[in-house]
């Protein structure tokens, strides 16, 4: 029925990678910065302006390799050691150089970098966070304070890649206890693995030309041409990939999330949607309060569990209804168990006869087959009850 493979905290809004842009901005400017011992704690642009930098631009190397480029239109240093940024781009290339992570915003507002535990930067209009071929983020401003080892905004993010895209209105990344915070109106989309070759089809080369023409230093060309080699080894790779049966109809549907917010902790493996909760693949759905999704190795969902008002709906063949449920998953991501507890309750939508059953739980099998997961048996256990309805008389009008 579901074929579900939910990301961790880390993957889903990279925030490793973001730590590492952001090192890089602070490496940036504490070259150019002036260095007080009264360090403010904000980027608040306090005095007048001490220096100013037009289309600057600065590389880092480590052994050798470029590690990141900056570049920013207009760079100021204020009186109190703070930058206001315009214009700015972050190229990161990884340690192995076969990278190729871009953040570009109108404006940046960066605290006195001289006391990096207290480095507190802003991204305003215009945030695209490019996380290689894998994620695009965007949103309209960015807030990151490492002395609480928060990432936050409170407007609109959108996410998109080959793997998933979505929204949600304000998000909070927690980078010391790993956690990431969806606060509203979450909309996330699981695409199907059809979906995913195409949208990586349909992507644009890097732009060989346009690094060419920025003038790039003969480290900057060994570093495009490791990332060159890694892309091919990564298409080859895709190509040898296993392609999904096209008789699994289910398979090749993508899985849709909805919610009010929802947290994803990746120490604790587990990610839990709250409000509203609503999983749908056409024309299969699950409803509930809350849902917390247990992920095992290699991010792979082993279990769901839903909590108040739970409702398991197999498009117009059944449905099962309780207080709880526990959906459980097999080695391929499909739902192999269902549990349900507390008032359940569950009917056929299909052909006549109709039936009915109730007990205190109700567990549900489920088969692979051609069209995906059906239901194969189901066992009722507690005050069961059946009921089957007399089928209508063959001559009865509609």
């Amino acid at each position: 029925m579901f074929r579900v493979r939910l990301l961790s905290a880390g993957k889903l809004l990279a925030a490793a990678l973001f730590l590492l842009i952001l090192g890089s901005l602070v490496a940036y400017l504490s070259i150019r910065g002036k260095r007080q011992d009264d360090a403010a704690s904000s980027p608040k642009l306090q005095g007048r302006v001490v220096a100013v930098f037009n289309n600057s631009r600065y590389a880092h190397e480590v052994e050798g390799r470029v590690r990141f480029a900056i570049t920013a239109g207009v760079d100021r240093t204020y009186e109190d050691g703070s930058h206001e940024l315009e214009q700015v781009r972050l190229e990161s290339y990884g340690a192995n150089g076969s990278r190729n992570d871009v953040v570009t915003a109108d404006r940046a507002k960066v605290s006195n970098p001289s006391d990096l535990n207290r480095l507190d930067a802003e991204f305003l209009s215009n945030v695209v966070v490019q996380i290689a071929d894998s994620l695009t983020i965007k949103t309209s401003y960015l807030h990151y304070d490492h002395l609480k080892g928060l990432i936050e905004t409170e407007e609109l993010v959108e996410f998109e890649g080959p793997a998933l895209g979505g929204r949600s209105t304000g998000v909070v990344v927690e980078t010391i206890d790993e956690r990431v915070r969806l606060l509203k109106d979450v909309d996330v989309t699981i695409k199907h693995s059809s979906e995913k070759g195409e949208a990586a089809q349909a992507k644009p080369a890097t732009g060989r030309g346009r690094e060419r023409a920025r003038g790039e230093t003969k480290e900057e060309k060994a570093a495009r041409k490791a990332r060159k080699r890694a892309l091919k080894k990564e298409g080859r790779a895709r190509q040898k990939a296993p392609k999904s049966k096209p008789g699994n109809l289910a398979a090749r549907k993508p899985t849709r999330i909805q919610s009010s917010e929802a947290l994803l902790e990746k120490k604790e493996g587990r990610v839990t949607f709250t409000g509203g909760v609503t999983v749908t693949q056409t024309p299969n759905s699950m409803r509930s309060e809350r849902m917390t999704g247990f992920l095992g190795q290699s991010d792979r969902i082993e279990r769901i569990e839903a909590r108040g008002s739970s409702h398991l709906k197999q498009g117009e063949s059944a449905e099962i209804k309780a207080v709880d449920m526990d959906f459980f998953f097999d080695e391929d991501n499909n739902l192999a168990r269902a549990l349900a507890t507390g008032g359940a309750y569950t009917r056929s939508l299909g052909p006549e006869p109709p039936r009915e059953a109730s007990a205190r739980t109700i567990e549900a099998f489920f088969i692979t087959g051609p069209q995906g997961n059906t239901v194969d048996r189901i066992k009722a256990d507690g005050d069961a009850a059946v009921k089957v309805n007399a089928p209508p008389p063959a001559n009865e009008k509609d």
